[in-house]
């Protein structure tokens, strides 16, 4: 199981220890979030630019392109068929995926800070208590 994976994993028997730990968890992951969602959208702008770029270029020497008549569909085919253009769209899909997951990262680790106080509430019922035998009992149980 990788750090990642274990993050998620609750000792019921340290409940104070996965309190402490569970603000530092969050916010590790919310920060590496926001960078991840700093780089997806620096890949968007750049592939944005590519795109400008590519129908500027196209637009001016459409013979180089194989374009015969510039029209829009031909020039948006011939973008997204541009090597510059699929390399920046590839580059913003992995930003998007690492965003992503990061982003089930920190809705997992709310998951764990409700299941945390949820476990909590059970500790304080006594609900991982031990069967005990009243003291009057006692007496009864030993003699049979």
């Amino acid at each position: 199981m990788s750090k990642d994976e274990n993050i998620f994993e609750i000792d019921i028997n340290r409940l104070h220890e996965e309190w402490t730990q569970q603000p530092l968890l969050y916010a590790e992951y919310a920060e590496k979030l926001a960078h991840a969602k700093n780089k997806y959208e620096e890949s968007k702008r750049d592939m944005d630019v590519v795109e400008a770029e590519m129908d500027a270029n196209i637009r001016k020497d459409s013979a180089s392109f194989g374009i015969e008549k510039i029209t829009e569909g031909a020039v948006d085919k011939a973008v997204i068929r541009s090597r510059r253009f699929t390399k920046a769209q590839a580059e913003m899909l992995r930003a998007k995926h690492k965003m992503d997951i990061l982003q089930a990262m920190v809705s997992a680790l709310d998951q764990k800070k409700k299941a945390l106080e949820s476990l909590v509430q059970l500790r304080l019922a006594n609900y991982f208590s031990e069967p005990t035998v009243p003291k009057d009992k006692r007496e009864e149980l030993g003699r049979a």
